[in-house]
């Protein structure tokens, strides 16, 4: 595999030939930050955060910080149960100007498990104007919806939680797997 399909296999999920690649890649050239970098990420998508953290204090060794390196530690974090880590890391990506929304999806995540749904909201909400086209921050909204619905005694949440449904099931290229489960919440709203 060459490095730029392993770049499409990361973005793809395809993380075992990715990594192999990414090492290989580094056996050759070790000081190659954004080499350290993806090998972090694809270590922390398949489940070997310990491995991931390793990668990416490489990356942040030899790269000037920026967002998604800063985004990648608290990924690796949030997975591990560090959520202090995970949020310093998060707050540390918002400060770049080249922030993606993605952070504000993971934070709301983050923020989901400490039981803040507040906070969670708001980081959606930002989110989603950086990157209004996301639909995994649109199911985000959804988790975050239903942890509200609880305590939710006048429809409220759940009129916007059947909006969001919606607003998923109308947008085009969402993948089938996504529509269908979007379709069943749905269902059990009605």
């Amino acid at each position: 595999m060459t490095y730029d399909q392993a770049i499409l296999a990361l973005a793809k999920g395809s993380f075992v030939p990715a990594i192999a690649t990414f090492l290989g890649h580094l056996s050759h050239q070790p000081t190659d930050g954004a080499t350290w970098l993806y090998l972090g990420i694809a270590y922390s998508e398949s489940g070997h955060q310990d491995e991931a953290l390793k990668a990416l204090s490489h990356a942040d060794a030899l790269m000037p910080p920026h967002a998604e390196l800063s985004e990648a530690f608290g990924c690796a974090y949030l997975r591990k149960g560090d959520h202090n880590a995970a949020r310093l890391h998060f707050q540390d990506a918002m400060q770049f100007d080249d922030c993606p929304g993605s952070v504000y999806r993971n934070l709301s995540v983050l923020l989901l498990k400490a039981e803040d749904l507040e906070g969670a909201m708001e980081a959606l909400r930002i989110g989603l104007e950086r990157s209004p086209n996301d639909i995994l921050m649109l199911f985000t909204k959804v988790l975050v919806l239903e942890a509200h619905r609880q305590n939710d005694t006048e429809g409220a949440v759940r009129d916007q939680l059947q909006a969001v449904l919606q607003d998923i099931l109308h947008r085009p290229g969402v993948p089938a797997q996504l529509a269908q489960i979007a379709e069943q919440h749905l269902a059990t709203l009605r």
